[in-house]
């Protein structure tokens, strides 16, 4: 960690865990990966579905 860093805090039994915000994104990032489509861009899909549904109504 560096001066400067966000950081995320979490009280775990009683003791305070401090960690850089990048570490605790990057874990997210990992745990869900394996959900995420091999191809494409969950965004693009997203709006996609959102035109479609905007055309049927």
């Amino acid at each position: 960690m560096a001066d400067g860093d966000q950081v995320i805090m979490q009280v775990v039994d009683g003791e305070l865990h401090v960690r850089p915000r990048r570490d605790v994104l990057k874990r997210i990032q990992t745990m869900l990966r394996p959900y995420a489509p091999e191809s494409g861009s969950v965004a693009d899909e997203l709006i996609a579905d959102r035109r479609a549904e905007a055309a049927r109504d």
